[in-house]
Parts: C-alpha cells; sequence; structure tokens
C-alpha cells in the first residue's frame, strides 16, 4: 500500500496474497521508504535514502515484524506466523480501495492487499499469548493414471 493507503502501480492482484505493508507509489507523486545504503561509495554525502520502493521496500517490513513475533515466542511454527498474520492485520485503513469481500470465517480479505495492512504491534502481542496450532496433517491419495 503506498502512504495514502492505495494500491500501488506495480501492485499484482492475487489470490495468493496474504496482508500487506505500506511501501511506495508512483516516484514524485507518492511518499517512500526511508533507509540506510550500507555501501557508503553509493552514496557519499548520506547513507540515507528515500529511493527504497516497492516490494524490496514491504517484504524487509513484513519479515521484521515476523521477525518481532518469534523475538516475543520463539516456540512459533510458520503456520503460527500465518494465523498471527491473518489474526492482526487491519482491512480497516485500506478500504477506501474497492474489492474487499467477506470469506466463509467471517473476515474481510482482498485480492490487492490481502488481510489487510499488517500491525507489528498486534501481531507482537498476541504472539506473547499464543498457543501453537496443532501438527499439519498433510492428505495424500493414490495416483490417478491418466489413459
Amino acid at each position: 500500500s503506498n502512504h495514502a493507503s492505495r494500491k500501488p502501480w506495480y501492485l499484482e492482484e492475487c489470490s495468493s496474497t496474504l496482508a500487506t505493508t505500506y511501501s511506495s507509489g508512483t516516484p514524485g507523486q507518492d511518499r517512500s521508504v526511508a533507509t540506510v545504503d550500507m555501501d557508503p561509495k553509493l552514496r557519499p554525502d548520506s547513507l540515507c535514502t528515500l529511493d527504497h520502493t516497492g516490494t524490496s521496500a514491504s517484504a524487509p517490513l513484513a519479515a521484521g515484524m515476523a521477525a518481532l513475533a518469534l523475538q516475543a515466542n520463539p516456540e512459533l511454527t510458520w503456520r503460527d506466523v500465518q494465523y498471527l498474520v491473518v489474526l492482526t492485520s487491519r482491512s480497516r485503513p485500506l478500504e477506501g480501495e474497492t474489492g474487499w469481500t467477506v470469506n466463509g470465517v467471517n473476515r474481510k480479505v482482498s485480492h490487492k492487499f490481502g488481510y489487510g495492512l499488517m500491525d507489528a504491534g498486534a501481531m507482537t502481542s498476541l504472539a506473547e499469548v499464543w498457543t501453537n496450532v496443532p501438527a499439519q496433517h498433510i492428505c495424500k491419495s493414490q495416483e490417478v493414471a491418466k489413459e
């Protein structure tokens, strides 16, 4: 999502999107994500940059939130982290965009933003008291031969 809670120009609508974080949008029009360049040769005048954009900016934010949840509860599995993301992401800031539906478990979901904007505070708080989900159940069937 960009700073105005709208879909950025590069967003690809997809049902596999679990959640979103803030990122940049249109260069020169939307705000950017500030970060530090670790190589001083890239920016001899300043290590700070406002050119960190797109999924290159949002994916590390999501990973950082997952890391905070894991720090709060080191027993979390990848499935627990998915649950935490779904249960704590917020649709409200993004509901100005069309395409939100209510799914079978009564949660708002979007092909643009998944379950909404990730919330590090809520995710970490829930992680602190989280009980791990049961082991994954894997169903297998016999191979079906094509004629």
